[in-house]
């Protein structure tokens, strides 16, 4: 798949000391550069706090936790609460990627027809890149032919690692694959399906 060059401009703009530091700190603290986490913010900020009448149909309308929160929430639901909320993401994720294409001009497109090769670097983009708690600490992907492997890594608890293949097995179910084997863990997990 060939990439489209993206013509990049450059902004400039004064900060005060404090911010500047908090910057600094946080790029050294997660090892992103000064310009990706820049980057990042103003991406986060267009996509869910813009509260203007610009472009309203691009806001998402969310609720965030804090990763404490997460965990004693998870710690407290039983499996089949953990499908329902894997259920709920599966949807607003569907509802992200629609919104993704629509944000790139591409209309109508039926999540269904995605093939599995092009779902997961979107996947990837919206559950993990912009994820603003930090829940995943990795999230991966190998596609070989008929197989899928996707593995994390978290510092949350099992639950989580049942939440993820949950809202997984939610997406794959529908593009016919099966899970084949699994590992569940405290901090991570570890997910083989194949073409049915």
């Amino acid at each position: 798949m060939v990439e489209e060059k993206v013509e990049k401009k450059v902004i400039c703009t004064r900060i005060n000391e404090r911010l500047e530091s908090r910057i600094k700190k946080y790029s050294e603290t997660y090892k992103i550069s000064n310009s990706d986490l820049i980057r990042e913010a103003l991406n986060y900020y267009m996509k869910y706090a813009q509260k203007d009448d610009i472009n309203t149909s691009n806001i998402e309308p969310m609720v965030r936790i804090t990763k404490e929160d997460y965990r004693y929430l998870l710690d407290n639901l039983d499996d089949s609460q953990i499908e329902k909320l894997a259920e709920q993401s599966y949807n607003s994720i569907i509802n992200a990627i629609e919104k993704y294409f629509d944000a790139m001009g591409i209309k109508e497109t039926d999540f269904f027809k995605i093939p599995v090769k092009n779902l997961f670097p979107i996947l990837k983009k919206e559950v993990y890149l912009h994820d603003a708690n930090n829940l995943l600490n990795s999230f991966d992907y190998t596609i070989q032919k008929e197989i899928v492997i996707i593995t994390g890594t978290h510092n949350l608890n099992l639950n989580f690692s049942k939440y993820c293949k949950q809202f997984v097995l939610k997406i794959l179910d529908l593009k016919k694959y099966k899970l084949i084997t699994e590992i569940l863990r405290e901090n991570m997990f570890n997910f083989t399906f194949e073409v049915l």
